[in-house]
């Protein structure tokens, strides 16, 4: 079972019923320990790449509120339990021929991921301890700061992260794109997303796409320090500094979302994009064999 908070009622256990409802728990809400008393670890445990399906969405929507619930909880580092990866982003199985209900309720949880997340009232740190391709990337950059690590010890392979969409014959959604921009810039974001790119930790750090890159074994110690620096401010004031450039954003899809997930869905069921998704994964497959 999700483990929220040992030893409390109430909210929590609401949140780890509800975590639990599609079988086992794919997430776990956990305390970071005397390090920070008021700080909560999630961490992603789906694996072996943290594939984002519509019950892996639902239980990190339900531990994000859960965090927001409970009054004890100021910050939250959102990891991965998985070695290598952060995430490997959405669940491809979830777009490949799905049942259009499905399909839409899954892109609706996309959605409320983000809104949940990007909106938080605790402060968010994404500790990135592996590769972080498309939903991954969304994932944390919508966090309020990101460290991300070079590379496994001893692998001269470095990590990856990137908005990797168009390499699916995918085109992510303007809400992805806007957050994008507004870490990278606009000529960056309009280059990366058309070409799909996944750039190193180092490369991130200079365009501005996480904040820290360092040494494996260091980035959980980094994220609790950036964190520590979070619990230094005024909870209240520091929730609606973020929402002076966060809000504009969330408005503009809560405005448009049925429309959003309307186009999603259309696109998704398209002939061309089912025969990208097709040829991903049977090389896939492939390259498992």
């Amino acid at each position: 079972m999700a483990r929220l908070f040992p030893g409390r009622m109430g909210a929590a256990a609401k949140f780890a019923r509800t975590a639990m409802r599609n079988g086992s728990a794919l997430a776990e809400l956990e305390p970071l320990g005397e390090v920070a008393k008021a700080a909560r670890v999630l961490r992603m445990c789906k694996p072996p790449v943290n594939s984002l399906t519509l019950e892996m969405l639902e239980q990190l929507s339900d531990l994000i509120t859960a965090a927001d619930s409970d009054p004890d909880c100021r910050a939250v580092i959102l990891a991965s339990g998985c070695p290598g990866i952060f995430t490997a982003g959405l669940d491809i199985e979830e777009m490949h021929h799905p049942d259009p209900d499905r399909l839409w309720e899954f892109w609706t949880a996309v959605q409320e991921v983000w809104i949940r997340l990007s909106s938080s009232r605790v402060a968010t740190v994404a500790a990135i301890e592996g590769h972080s391709p498309a939903g991954g990337c969304l994932l944390s950059i919508s966090c309020d700061w990101r460290v991300m690590s070079t590379g496994q010890p001893g692998s001269r392979k470095p990590f990856l992260i990137g908005l990797n969409e168009t390499k699916l014959g995918i085109v992510a959604p303007f809400w992805f794109a806007e957050t994008f921009v507004s870490l990278v810039g606009l000529r960056q974001a309009d280059y990366m997303l058309q070409t799909g790119a996944l750039i190193n930790a180092e490369h991130a750090a200079r365009v501005g796409l996480i904040d820290e890159a360092c040494a494996h074994e260091e980035v959980m110690d980094r994220a609790v320090a950036r964190l520590t620096e979070f619990l230094s401010v005024s909870d209240a004031a520091r929730h609606a500094s973020k929402m002076l450039t966060r809000k504009p954003m969330i408005d503009r899809l809560l405005a448009h979302r049925e429309e959003d997930s309307r186009w999603f869905t259309k696109f998704i069921l398209t002939a061309p994009v089912q025969a990208s998704l097709t040829e991903y994964l049977q090389a896939l497959k492939k390259r498992k064999m």
